[in-house]
């Protein structure tokens, strides 16, 4: 066995590199709350509304008042009973027209009249799943993944609503109706400046009649 030798030189530590900083980001831990059970008679198909708080809630495991926020944005774009086949925005030409009118075509579809790009995302979304595009619970769940994907200002805060009501307000910045201001939407830091948006946009009274009555 060797000896150990006392005047042996310690061999210096390799140095460490700094620890990156860690983001300033609240953790938000989702509880759902109970699912309100809704009153169907016997044989009766379950009303959309109440089948899309359910999945919003049991699927994507959102807290009620954000499901009601939601689902109430939808119920505003397309009717209150919610709509899966639902179309609107027509155009004719290249410039807005009517439902009705000869040759009109319909550029918004599903509850949550998606256009354009974000209507293309949808079908790769439903696509992906294995369903048709107007697969009711494929449609409800669109939201909360663009939500996270490309509506990143809305879900912020819809993040931090605590209430029917703020959640409401967070939804409008989903779909940005008439109204809706991006600068101010964006320069936003508290609820009242959300509020002040929320409230200049179309049909906001409406919608939060909606969120209201699906608490």
């Amino acid at each position: 066995m060797g000896q150990l030798r006392h005047d042996a030189k310690p061999q210096p530590v390799p140095a460490q590199p700094d620890p990156l900083p860690t983001p300033d980001i609240p953790y938000v831990v989702v509880r759902p709350d109970p699912v309100k059970e809704s009153i169907v008679a016997p044989g009766q198909p379950e009303p959309n509304p109440a089948k899309a708080m359910r999945i919003l809630q049991t699927v994507a495991l959102w807290p009620r008042h954000w499901a009601a926020g939601a689902v109430a944005q939808a119920q505003r774009e397309s009717y209150p009973d919610l709509r899966p086949w639902a179309q609107g925005d027509w155009f004719l030409n290249g410039r807005p027209s009517k439902k009705g009118v000869p040759g009109a075509t319909p550029t918004a579809f599903t509850i949550w009249q998606l256009r354009d790009d974000r209507y293309d995302n949808f079908l790769s979304f439903a696509a992906s799943r294995g369903t048709p595009w107007d697969d009711f619970e494929t449609q409800v769940l669109w939201c909360p993944h663009e939500l996270k994907t490309g509506e990143k200002l809305a879900w912020k805060w819809l993040q931090r609503a605590t209430n029917a009501g703020q959640a409401c307000a967070a939804m409008v910045w989903y779909e940005r109706p008439k109204g809706y201001f991006a600068s101010r939407a964006k320069a936003a830091t508290t609820w009242d400046e959300v509020f002040v948006v929320a409230e200049k946009c179309d049909g906001w009274e409406v919608r939060l009649k909606f969120a209201k009555a699906l608490m």
